[in-house]
């Protein structure tokens, strides 16, 4: 009725009566009539049969749930059999003569029957061989209209999927709702090299080169107050070389922290060490909790792949004398490790599973490495650079592309690698060649993306499904050291990255688009992001200043100067004016806690005795 008096008002007709009539004689049942009008309508001569064959199903079933068993059997034997492509299918169908009664048939056919909708569903169905232009597809407005809104939130530059949406204006998400502002600044005696969050975002923890790692406590917004106490709840001391990976438990009651070829698994609650867990001679390059909490896969330069059980009980090892691991990662939904590294070359064997996990090494630990670089273990030479011995410099890493890896253990060509096995099985699935140095992988929630740092200066949105490259980010620098990336945002919809020029670059995942670059951390690299897993409003960066930045929106009433028309520059101080925190003077307490909107401060607990700063934030310009 609607349809009609749209049509007379309008002037225009929605569908022919050709249509009006076929729509009708699937909706009543009239399938020898249905079969008769599919020529007329459009439908080729090479799909015929197989429109001809989904009318001839329905028929069929619904002469099964009738109960008229004879007409069916010729209904299979005649329309079915002649036009039928699957011989398993027709099996199926066949099979269904069998069943007891008519629920018994709904049930083992997963089809619901004349008085459900497999009618409509037939019609929706059938409207796939027939042109457009000849019968309008079912929903054409509804579908139409959502593809203007997903065309819209691929303009938004800040779009945050719980916002309201309306086609009766252009849509648009306010920067003033994105973590684009420094809220607390947690501080570190050296250098910070890696970050992870607690499952339930309540903690932080964080790697440092003077050979510490501290759990912080990141708390609730303060009613009333606005802002958050942050404190050092413990100082992991026990490290004898600078801590560069560190992961959580599943549960949050433990902390694994790589120190060189070092692991130790932490009590959180009493910050005591439970155990040092021996299993790598060279640096951890990686630590991942499994996903159902059974325990920790972990690899390393020294050519091994770990795995370990809750308790950091070593249950399996794979050995490889062909593959140094530069990171590794498992999907959330446990099914794939998918590793990145380095193995010999062409004409020489690569790592292969059928050399099954071996006993541990004894040969005795090499030095450890300085910091995180992107070459420990290997070496580069090229025939016109000259470059040899360790490679850790900017001018191998620059001409990296060009550079021939070599092994400092056995002097053998080495290239660089994704590996994606069966996590279960250990089973390789597939492997793809990387034309750069590949440094650190990171997952999406949905198990469906790997990020890839890609040095120099790359980072890839890798389609683990369809296995190939979707996107690449651009504009953060990376060229020495390891950066870490990660994904943010409520449905994951945004890539952050630290960078070598003391930046957080923040891009659309599904557009590519820059849309911040954070400025605020002083000089030195911004070497990991951490979106927190549960306050989906914040996120963390640590740097080589010694510092941890908590990054939130602006409170209410904050406004902010820059221009929405470019990717923001923003410094992270609230009225975009140039920002740089004073060292804290010799008098000043490290455990004060600063309110990040207020100039006066108050304790907040101390942490340990001799413990790092604890969410010191310096006064700020408010407008």
């Amino acid at each position: 009725e609607t349809a009609s008096t749209l049509e007379a008002e309008s002037g225009y007709s929605l569908e022919t009566p050709l249509v009006t009539e076929f729509r009708q004689a699937v909706l009543e049942g009239d399938w020898t009539k249905v079969s008769d009008m599919l020529p007329s309508l459009g439908v080729g001569a090479r799909e015929l049969g197989s429109a001809r064959y989904l009318v001839s199903q329905q028929h069929y079933l619904e002469l099964l749930e009738q109960r008229a068993t004879s007409r069916a059997l010729n209904v299979l034997r005649t329309d079915l059999a002649p036009n039928s492509v699957d011989s398993d299918r027709l099996h199926v169908l066949s099979s269904l003569m069998m069943c007891a009664d008519p629920n018994d048939l709904r049930e083992r056919a997963k089809w619901d029957g004349v008085d459900g909708s497999s009618r409509s569903r037939l019609l929706d169905e059938l409207q796939n061989y027939i042109p457009t232009h000849a019968m309008l597809p079912q929903r054409r407005l509804a579908t139409l209209l959502e593809q203007s809104k997903s065309y819209q939130k691929s303009l938004c530059m800040y779009h945050d999927p719980r916002a309201k949406f309306s086609l009766y204006a252009d849509h648009e998400c306010s920067r003033a709702a994105f973590p684009n502002v420094t809220t607390n600044i947690l501080e570190h005696d050296d250098q910070v090299w890696n970050l992870a969050w607690s499952r339930d975002g309540r903690y932080l923890a964080s790697a440092c080169k003077d050979r510490k790692a501290t759990v912080w406590y990141i708390g609730p917004v303060e009613e009333g107050i606005g802002g958050r106490e942050c404190r050092a709840v413990h100082v992991l001391r026990d490290h004898k070389f600078p801590v560069q990976v560190l992961e959580w438990s599943v549960d949050g009651k433990t902390l694994i922290t790589g120190a060189d070829q070092s692991l130790t698994m932490w009590d959180v609650e009493s910050g005591n060490a439970v155990m040092e867990m021996k299993g790598h001679t060279e640096n951890v390059s990686a630590i991942v909790a499994l996903p159902d909490g059974s325990g920790y896969v972990c690899g390393g330069m020294d050519k091994k792949i770990t795995f370990w059980d809750n308790k950091g009980v070593l249950v399996d090892e794979w050995t490889s004398p062909a593959m140094r691991v530069l990171d590794l990662a498992v999907t959330p939904d446990g099914t794939k490790l998918i590793v990145a590294a380095v193995v010999h070359a062409g004409g020489l064997w690569e790592p292969s599973v059928e050399q099954g996990f071996r006993p541990r090494d004894k040969s005795p630990p090499k030095p450890p490495s300085s910091r995180s670089s992107l070459h420990n273990g290997l070496s580069h030479r090229g025939s016109s650079s000259g470059l040899g011995g360790g490679a850790s410099t900017a001018s191998s890493m620059t001409g990296s592309s060009q550079l021939m890896m070599f092994d400092e253990d056995s002097g053998l060509p080495m290239r660089r690698r994704i590996i994606v096995y069966d996590l279960q099985t250990k089973e390789e699935e597939f492997k793809l060649s990387m034309p750069k140095e590949i440094t650190s992988l990171s997952i999406s929630s949905d198990s469906r993306y790997a990020l890839i740092n890609h040095a120099p200066d790359d980072l890839l949105l890798y389609d683990i499904v369809k296995r190939r490259t979707v996107r690449k980010f651009t504009g953060q620098q990376q060229r020495e050291d390891v950066i870490r990336s990660c994904f943010g945002g409520v449905d994951e919809d945004f890539i952050l990255s630290g960078s070598e020029d003391s930046s957080v670059y923040i891009w659309r995942k599904e557009t590519g688009t820059l849309v911040e670059v954070l400025s605020g951390h002083g000089k030195g690299n911004v070497n990991a992001v951490a979106w927190n897993p549960k306050e989906v409003g914040m996120f963390a960066s640590c740097s080589d200043d010694h510092t941890i930045r908590i990054w939130e929106a602006p409170p209410a009433g904050i406004a902010l100067a820059e221009d929405l028309s470019s990717p923001s520059m923003s410094n992270g101080d609230y009225d975009g004016r140039a920002f740089s925190p004073p060292p804290p003077s010799k008098s000043q307490s490290p455990a004060r806690y600063s309110h990040p909107y207020r100039s006066d401060s108050f304790d907040a607990g101390s942490g340990p005795t001799g413990s790092v700063g604890a969410g010191t934030l310096w006064p700020r310009n408010v407008r």
